[in-house]
């Protein structure tokens, strides 16, 4: 009996002592752990790290909070509930500024650029039939390309020897011709396709360069079609008359200018469409002001791509 006591007394003694040993050793680790992680937060790297996560946290918590909180809207779609404007604001409108930059790009004033060799080659060859004709006996012995060109007849020759002075062009005739050249460069002559955009355009004028001008405005009522013969010669006619050239002279200078007529004036594109760009870069932004209140959409509304803007821009 005392044997088998003194055998369990030692291995309790025993097991004691080996759980003694266990306890150190985790409380050894559990030092050693603690240690570690105080060195770990010590570190900067660390410390930023453990902050950004709970940063990402937060905000990841509060936009998911704010996404349920807010309606699915898209174009076409039907609105579930009622919006209005909490806080007063102001809003560029794209639309209805780039529909304004448009408008003032169709009212510019296009620009034309004279033929200023066609015009010369009219005009010299006006001025100097006189000259040519001078000496001529007979109307057979005018030249068949210039009776062609001015429809030259019996009176039409005598009319215009009437205009020469010792074989040279009078001073009176030159100066109707003159006066007759100032409103006939100020009368733009087109091709017919280019009139019909400028008599449709919204621009009410039309500027001129070149012939010896400088740069002139005219309305566009001034135009005329190459093509329209009645038209053109109506308002030939009538510049003679104007200039004070009358009967069979004013035939002849008519015919020069209105038969197989050609185009004065041509539509200078790269300076019409700087004009347009500086006529839509003046244009000042249209804004919209939303006083509080303001509905932006009502429930059942099928929304609109306006609505779905304002609705993007009051948030």
């Amino acid at each position: 009996m005392m044997a088998k006591e003194n055998g369990k007394t030692s291995g309790v003694k025993n097991g004691a002592r080996r759980g003694g040993k266990r306890s150190r050793g985790a409380r050894a680790v559990e030092q050693r752990l603690w240690a570690r992680l105080l060195e770990l937060s010590r570190s900067r790297s660390v410390t930023w790290g453990v902050v950004v996560t709970l940063c990402f946290g937060l905000l990841t918590g509060l936009l998911a909070a704010w996404t349920r909180d807010q309606p699915l809207m898209g174009i076409g779609q039907v609105a579930t509930e009622t919006r209005t404007v909490r806080v007063s604001f102001t809003e560029k409108d794209l639309e209805q500024t780039e529909s304004a930059q448009e408008q003032a790009r169709q009212q510019a004033v296009p620009i034309f650029a004279a033929d200023e060799a066609w015009l010369d080659e009219l005009r010299g060859s006006i001025e100097s039939l006189p000259r040519t004709l001078a000496n001529i006996e007979t109307l057979e012995d005018v030249d068949e390309g210039i009776r062609e060109r001015f429809r030259l007849n019996a009176e039409g020759l005598l009319a215009v020897q009437a205009m020469a002075a010792d074989g040279e062009p009078t001073a009176d005739y030159l100066q109707r011709i003159d006066q007759l050249w100032q409103a006939f460069e100020r009368t733009p002559i087109l091709d017919a396709q280019t009139w019909q955009r400028t008599s449709q355009g919204l621009s009410a004028q039309m500027e001129l360069r070149g012939a010896g001008l400088d740069t002139v405005v005219v309305h566009q009522d001034q135009a005329l079609s190459a093509e329209d013969t009645d038209s053109l010669r109506e308002r030939l006619d009538a510049l003679c008359a104007q200039a004070g050239i009358d009967g069979p002279l004013r035939q002849v200078i008519v015919n020069r200018l209105g038969i197989d007529a050609r185009p004065t004036y041509r539509l200078d594109t790269a300076a019409t469409t700087t004009a347009q760009d500086a006529a839509a870069a003046a244009v000042e932004p249209v804004v919209n002001e939303w006083p509080a209140g303001a509905v932006i959409f009502t429930r059942g509304d099928v929304l609109t791509p306006a609505q779905i803007d304002l609705w993007k821009a009051e948030l």
